[in-house]
């Protein structure tokens, strides 16, 4: 029921794993950058993606900016131009 996945959260943050709505985040602006690649010739403008994420799903400028750059550092995503960005 509810309470068991509340718990199933709280576990997840204690044990330093990503929440479930974060993961799907990253997953939505994946799935995002996928899209505008194939329509801008392979790059992603960045801030069409902002735009995006926050009319479709309700995330913040802040929140995208960030979900972008922990992708970056993860090694996910790079900035193949400025103001672009490529999944690897």
């Amino acid at each position: 029921g509810a309470m068991g996945e509340t718990g199933k959260i709280d576990i997840d943050k204690v044990e330093g794993r990503t929440p479930k709505s974060e993961r799907d985040k990253f997953r939505l602006l994946l799935e995002l950058i996928k899209e505008y690649e194939d329509d801008y010739g392979g790059r992603a403008p960045t801030n069409i993606l902002i735009t995006e994420m926050m009319d479709r799903y309700n995330v913040s400028e802040e929140k995208v900016e960030e979900l972008i750059r922990i992708l970056k550092d993860k090694g996910a995503i790079f900035e193949p131009a400025r103001g672009y960005l490529k999944i690897v």
